[in-house]
């Protein structure tokens, strides 16, 4: 009997399965991020094009498929953001997924 073969093809299912799951990730739309992220309605825009929240330093920018943060500093840091009808994630530059909800 030899079940290294029988392991090699579940895997290899397995890997599959996962790849067509991800592949049903879309860039969410503004309307799906701040619904998803509802702190993000309570902002003031500034005239640099980031909201802020009273008080705060720290800008936010949500676009189709992207959220982008400014800190005091002038660093923007931005991630995509991705759904797939029903969870929400971000990716970021270093391809690291984290879902959201």
């Amino acid at each position: 009997m030899r079940p290294a073969p029988i392991l090699m093809c579940l895997a290899i299912a397995s890997m599959a399965s996962t790849a067509a799951a991800d592949n049903s990730f879309r860039p969410a739309t503004v309307a799906e991020i701040t619904r998803e992220l509802p702190g993000l309605n309570n902002l003031t825009m500034d005239g640099n094009g980031y909201a802020y929240a009273p008080d705060s330093v720290v800008g936010y920018k949500v676009s189709k498929g992207e959220i982008c943060v400014r800190t005091p500093n002038r660093h923007v840091d931005c991630v995509r953001v991705e759904f797939d009808g029903e969870n929400m994630r971000t990716v970021d530059g270093m391809g690291n997924r984290e879902l959201l909800n």
